[in-house]
């Protein structure tokens, strides 16, 4: 089963504003996100294969789709 995000928990995640995810999203560029009738929400796998590929950071959380800390880890 795949684990989601908000747009409010993905901004904590990569220390960003919600506006910045917004506006990514409305210019077509940034993570890949679905529409689950009006509400946002990130897979945690389009999450980790996105940024391995931009930036070679390992994304690693736990079943609830908490961080799982570390430094170089979300």
């Amino acid at each position: 089963m795949n684990k989601y995000l908000t747009s409010k928990q993905l901004a904590d995640l990569l220390q960003l504003t919600e506006s910045t995810l917004a506006n990514q999203r409305s210019q077509g560029r940034g993570i890949p996100f679905v529409k689950v009738e009006k509400a946002v929400r990130y897979r945690v796998s389009d999450i980790e294969a996105y940024l391995s590929k931009e930036e070679g950071v390992s994304v690693k959380t736990d079943t609830q789709g908490k961080s799982a800390g570390g430094c170089n880890e979300f």
